[in-house]
């Protein structure tokens, strides 16, 4: 790369000093911008307002950094479906954020997968799992539906 941006503008540059370059510009695309977590809560708000029966959690840690989000759309929407859930979740591999994504997935009449529920939680583990189970039978979706 060194002798590419020479011959291309006859810039000499060591290679170290294009390595550091590289982590200087990739610290500043993937920096953690501060504000934009105080956003979520509003964010999260104002997603409700305009969606008649979706409920949203937002957990911070004891310090008051975010930990683990849920957004559930309105059960009623998947009445008229299979009465078939699947419950998934994946690994997010990132920079910032190396949590787990857990996803409800209902069928609809038309055996389209619609999306029901999702929640971003630090682990995946039962304490997660039983918080996105409770929020979800709390707001009115059947416990017994279910299928992994």
């Amino acid at each position: 790369m060194a002798g590419q941006l020479q011959a291309d503008s006859k810039l000499v540059c060591s290679r170290s000093m294009l390595y550091r370059v590289k982590e200087a510009v990739l610290r500043e695309v993937f920096a953690e911008d501060e504000k934009s977590f105080e956003y979520l809560p509003r964010y999260l708000s104002a997603f409700c307002d305009r969606n008649q029966g979706t409920i949203t959690n937002l957990e911070r840690d004891h310090s008051g950094n975010f930990s683990r989000v849920l957004v559930a759309l309105d059960p009623a929407w998947f009445s008229g479906g299979q009465a078939i859930f699947g419950v998934d979740a994946a690994h997010m591999k990132h920079r910032l954020y190396n949590g787990i994504q857990i996803v409800l997935v209902a069928r609809d009449g038309n055996f389209q997968n619609r999306v029901a529920a999702v929640a971003l939680a630090p682990l995946e583990d039962h304490a997660n799992y039983l918080w996105f189970f409770q929020i979800l039978v709390r707001h009115g979706f059947r416990s017994e539906m279910y299928v992994f």
